[in-house]
């Protein structure tokens, strides 16, 4: 038997690992969830510091519920072993579309923000745009998420 890919992308029970970009991908898109919890924990005005992430609460809170799928579909990837031997297997299959709509909607609040902001250019949102677009590159284009999702689906 072939492998399609290094040994080390397999785990102890022969199933393909998720890439580390794949963790990447899933923080990326929960991002608003590590930028709350940053700056709700700092010294900061918390007004003040929101707004450069942020510059209006709806934009905030939509990243929020934009996070929620992320953090169902990191919930899914780190609970794949207790799911390999059910019926529930069937949920991976929800990974990669998933994956690629929360960046599709991510990349619509990133055009809301900038129309808020009257398209006026910022290195943070250019930086974010840049990582969004290669992020989604990766999803559609990676072999080994393709290979994980169809070893993962496979029944033993």
């Amino acid at each position: 038997m072939k492998l399609e890919l290094p040994l080390s992308s397999y785990d102890e029970a022969g199933r393909v690992k998720p890439p580390a970009m794949w963790y990447a991908v899933l923080i990326f898109l929960a991002r608003a969830y590590v930028i709350a919890i940053a700056v709700f924990s700092s010294s900061q005005p918390v007004e003040q510091t929101m707004d450069f992430f942020y510059p209006t609460h709806e934009l905030f809170y939509a990243a929020l519920a934009m996070g929620l799928p992320a953090l169902v579909l990191f919930g899914l990837t780190s609970i794949r072993e207790k799911l390999y031997g059910s019926r529930l297997r069937a949920l991976f299959r929800v990974l990669l579309p998933g994956a690629f709509a929360c960046l599709c909607v991510d990349m619509w609040l990133l055009i809301s923000k900038l129309s808020v902001q009257h398209w006026q250019f910022a290195w943070s949102t250019a930086l974010t745009l840049l990582v969004q677009i290669a992020l989604l590159l990766y999803v559609v284009k990676s072999r080994h998420l393709r290979l994980m999702i169809a070893d993962w689906r496979r029944s033993d």
